[in-house]
Order: structure tokens, then sequence, then C-alpha cells
């Protein structure tokens, strides 16, 4: 058998997310492959940074002792994570705190934005210790701008920054006040295949197990899509996501016809949502796929058609031995995982073929 097709009776599929969250399935429970299994509402990006040593004026000898937080931990806004003597350092925002370094004395902490939380507002003339009427002649942001942790809002000598990112959401020149709107960018983990839920990681995804076998690629492209594998789509209808397979090269056109519906008669009002092919021209996968996989990392383009090759770039067909493999199962259900890393740690793409 092809070292490209790995036979299985049962695969784990083990899925996390990169910041603590909410896992919304329990151990026993069946997925699909777009089935949300957990939240987190942490920001993604990079956390704030706290010198704490340099904030409270002290030596790394007394940072241990001054703190008052501990990595792991989940705190309100203004909440004290260290102290020293009449000093504080208080929580810019709600969040947790990510790491701890004892060797150079700061503090990473990642902002916790909810669906439901309100905008935050900011008294900046009164700050400013200026009247409203000076405020106006003073202020640097606009309505509706989007702005990073301790970015200037108002200020000529002394100055107003912001205390977390956010959009400009009203500027009150009346009253000498800033409302910003925290950003809700909450990362979403689906399931990526179907199957039984075999393992939960409190607050941080799970483990799904499955009765398939797996192909690898050389390279993919696209996003996670699920379809019914066929080699005939006189044979489906217009609405049942198809995984079309091609033997040899395919092309920039045939891949730009199938997503525009304008291909031969045999192609039209197919949901081809996916594709694996023998081949394809590296230039041609750019045109289609954009810059990251001229850089060798995909998985995150938006190009309707997702795509897995089998063999090289260039003019070469799917093997024998992995096209008779596919043949029998044609018409199975298939998830393919097209997303690729070049570089180490070198991830290749994957279609889950389900028995």
């Amino acid at each position: 058998m092809s070292n490209r097709l790995k036979i299985y009776k049962s695969v784990t599929h083990v899925v996390k997310l990169p910041y603590p969250g909410k896992v919304f399935v329990e151990y026993g429970d069946k997925v699909e492959p777009k089935t949300l299994v957990a939240r987190s509402e942490l920001i993604p990006g990079m956390p704030a940074y706290l010198n704490v040593t340099n904030m409270l004026n002290i030596s790394i000898n007394k940072f241990s002792a001054s703190l008052s937080c501990a990595k792991g931990q989940f705190v309100k806004a203004g909440a004290t994570l260290a102290s020293y003597q009449d000093e504080t350092v208080e929580a810019p925002f709600k969040g947790w705190i990510e790491h701890v370094s004892y060797s150079n004395g700061y503090i990473l902490l990642r902002q916790l934005v909810n669906k439901n939380d309100k905008p935050v507002v900011i008294h900046a003339a009164k700050s400013l210790g200026m009247s409203p009427r000076a405020f106006k002649n003073v202020v640097i942001v606009k309505e509706g701008e989007n702005v990073v942790r301790k970015q200037t809002l108002a200020g000529d000598i002394e100055f107003v920054t912001a205390p977390m990112p956010g959009t400009i959401e009203r500027i009150d020149l009346a009253e000498g006040i800033i409302t910003i709107k925290p950003h809700y960018r909450p990362t979403e983990l689906i399931s990526g295949i179907q199957g039984r839920i075999t393992k939960v990681y409190p607050r941080y995804g799970v483990e799904i197990t499955t009765n398939a076998d797996i192909l690898s690629g050389v390279f993919g492209a696209g996003q996670k899509v699920t379809g019914r594998l066929t080699f005939n789509l006189d044979e489906v209808n217009g609405t049942e996501p198809v995984i079309a397979v091609i033997e040899g090269k395919v092309s920039a056109d045939k891949l730009k016809s199938i997503a525009m519906g304008k291909q031969l008669r045999k192609w039209d009002k197919k949901n081809i949502v996916g594709v694996i092919a023998g081949s394809i021209d590296a230039e041609e996968l750019v045109e289609l796929y954009g810059g990251s996989v001229f850089e060798g990392v995909t998985g995150v383009e938006e190009f309707p058609i997702s795509i897995i090759v089998t063999e090289r770039f260039g003019q070469r067909e799917i093997s024998t031995e992995l096209l008779n493999y596919l043949r029998e199962h044609d018409q199975t259900i298939v998830t393919l995982h097209p997303e690729s890393n070049c570089h180490p740690p070198i991830k290749l793409p994957q279609a889950f073929i389900y028995k």
C-alpha cells in the first residue's frame, strides 16, 4: 500500500484551543466535521507585557514576594497583581495570567472580552486636568478608529492612552469623554472530522475517535471541507457537497470554472467543495490561493475550492495503487484537511476517508 495511505481500524483526532475557554460537548457525544466543540473569548495576538520590577522599582529578588497573582489565574480589571510598600500594579483589563517570569520580573496578561461586555468610558478631560472646551483641541483619535493598548487618545503635554485594544465608539466633546468598545474576537474550535468524543480536555478541547483511513498529500490549500467522493459528477445532485477526483493534473482554469459553475455541463450546478488531484502547476496554485501558498503555509485561503495534490507539481497522475483505492471508495464521505506547512514542523494535507 502507498506510504501516503494509512489504513486504520480507528483514528483519534485531537483539537485544542490555544487558550482556556469553554468546551460545549461531552464524552460520548457524536460530532460532525463542523460541530462547534469549544470557544475561547481570550483575545489572540500579543498579551499585555507588565514589567513589574520596573513599575514597582524593585530588584528581581523581591519580585516573587510582591506578587498577588499566579500563572493560569483569571483576574478582574483593576485587580492587584503585585505590590510593594505603597506601590501597586493593577490589571488594566480583565484577563488571564498567561505567564509569570520569575527570572525577568514580568507578567503577561491576555485580555478577556465577553460578547456582552459594555463599552469602557474614559473621562479623558478630567484625567488631563482640563475643561471639555480645551479638550476638543487635543483629541487625537476619531470615532470608528481601531486602537491598540497604550495608544495615545488625547493630550499635549500629559496624555491619555487606551487601556485595551478596541474601537473608538464615541467621543463626547461636551463632557470630555472617550468611549471604547473592546474587540470581541473569540477563537472557535470545530471538530474537523465526524466521530465520537472519547476524551475531554477541560477548558481546552477534545479527542475525537472515528473509523477512517487517512490519505496524505504532498501539498494542499483551502479550508476544511466535507463531501461525497466521486469520479462521476453526473450521478450527484446539485445540493450535496462533493469531493471530485481528478486523476491527472488539474489546471487553474478548471478550478476557476468549477468555482464559478461555468465548466462543461457535467460540472454545472454541482456543489463541488474540494478536489483530490494528481498534480497542479505551482504557479497556478499561487495564482488561485495567494501568497500564503508561495510561503509554504496554507489553510486560511478563501478560494471556494479546497485541493489536495497527491503527487508532485507539474504533470503527474495519481498513482495506480492510490487511484484503485479511491475508486473502491467512490461515493464515500470524505473530509479534507488541506492545510500544509513546508517548514519545520512539516505538516502534510490529509483526507479522512470514512468507513
